[in-house]
């Protein structure tokens, strides 16, 4: 899975597609770009998107983060969130 800044949407025409074709799937496989539009006489006639995630690699985000928030000790999971009265200790239902 590739790192670093988010993947770049292009528009190319379907004559640059033509000549291009392979060049333009090697940077969607590797997420280089997250979508290419390919137009003729201006109007998107179709979207190259990446391949779908193996289910191998979506298993292996699950829990990455794990152990990176952190709290102060004393923090108090159960208390109040907020300390302005909410709309509904008001009696108001609907805004």
């Amino acid at each position: 899975m590739a790192t670093g800044p988010p993947a770049e949407r292009r528009t190319i025409t379907s004559t640059e597609f033509k000549a291009k074709c392979l060049r333009v799937r090697a940077r969607l496989a590797p997420r280089e770009r997250s979508a290419v539009n390919v137009a003729k006489r201006g109007e998107v006639v179709a979207v190259l998107t990446p391949p779908r995630p193996s289910p191998e690699e979506a298993r292996s985000l699950f829990g990455r983060r794990k152990g990176s928030v952190t709290c102060d000790p004393d923090f108090d999971w159960t208390g109040p969130v907020c300390d302005e009265p909410l709309d509904f200790e008001r009696g108001v239902l609907h805004r």
